[in-house]
């Protein structure tokens, strides 16, 4: 399929405009997401996209792959070409000069439900009481959620951590880079001091061990020894995704509704009730996340 999306009023807007589903942007929004800031378009900006899609019915239910993209904006071309590295196993995206789109690090180490606690140097210790500094995300979520490793790097430390931290990894990555994880319930298997990482490679399972009220990331990442406040640089990203993947439940819900009669003689009322129950909830999670994030930067 190849969709020419040129901005005119929003995104979706012109998404839809041009033939396109909405879905579509979920896709261009990771591809891009260390090269195009999705909160400054511009009329005139232009997405060119070569991809694969899946219909039902004549609707379309799913994107599956994008080949190729180009985006026009701002006085600049960012081109991305999928392409799977003869050495590796996941595909990943390349500019016309060879170099790849995926930057150093990830958004966030893992899918959490909110930031539980900000980087400051003045806290108080929610469990000692104490005022000191904490340098580092605390990123709250369920217990067993998957964390992954940040970037590229060797694990220099994966043990008990007797300050407080309890179960500990420690990676090092590259240009003087260091990030670190606590709290986990427990590591991915056969991962040891001495591993080598992927970027998004699963390293551990979020916990509640060692100093902790409750199941939380606590993540922390240094260059050249000195803390640096992840969240700071990253939550325009944070906003971004809230946004993006609330407008594409309110797409599932509205393109459910649409095949409303054929959806139903396949599958049944229990079925479609059960489907659109659990579409609700996520909506409403996604909703409350946008104004807990917003009502976090006032």
């Amino acid at each position: 399929q190849y969709s020419d999306i040129t901005i005119q009023s929003s995104l979706w807007n012109d998404m839809i405009a041009a033939g396109a589903s909405p879905a579509l942007i979920v896709e261009l929004a990771d591809i891009y997401q260390w090269s195009v800031n999705f909160f400054t378009l511009q009329p005139g900006d232009r997405f060119r996209v070569i991809y694969c899609q899946t219909l039902c019915e004549e609707e379309i239910i799913s994107i599956d792959t994008v080949f190729f993209s180009i985006f026009n904006g701002g006085g600049k071309e960012v081109s991305a070409m999928r392409y799977v590295p003869f050495d590796e196993e996941k595909a990943g995206y390349w500019g016309k000069d060879g170099e790849s789109l995926k930057r150093m690090f990830l958004k966030a180490p893992l899918k959490y439900n909110r930031i539980s606690s900000k980087f400051s140097y003045h806290r108080k210790h929610p469990v000692t009481g104490k005022v000191k500094a904490h340098t580092a995300v605390d990123y709250a979520a369920p217990t067993g959620t998957p964390v992954h490793a940040i970037g590229d790097g060797t694990v220099t430390l994966c043990g008990w951590d007797g300050t407080g931290g309890g179960n500990r990894i420690r990676i090092k990555h590259m240009q003087g880079y260091e990030s670190c994880y606590m709290h986990l319930s427990k590591f991915a298997k056969g991962l040891h001091a001495g591993s080598r990482v992927s970027q998004d490679e699963l390293i551990g399972y979020v916990g509640a061990t060692g100093t902790a009220t409750g199941p939380h990331l606590d993540f922390r990442i240094w260059q050249n020894k000195k803390p640096i406040n992840y969240y700071k640089i990253n939550r325009i990203f944070i906003l971004c995704g809230i946004f993006i993947h609330a407008k594409e439940s309110l797409l599932l819900i509205a393109g459910n509704f649409q095949r409303r009669p054929s959806f139903l003689q396949t599958h049944g009322w229990k079925y479609a009730k059960t489907t659109f129950l659990k579409m609700c909830i996520s909506l409403i999670i996604h909703f409350y996340g946008v104004l807990f994030t917003l009502m976090k930067q006032m």
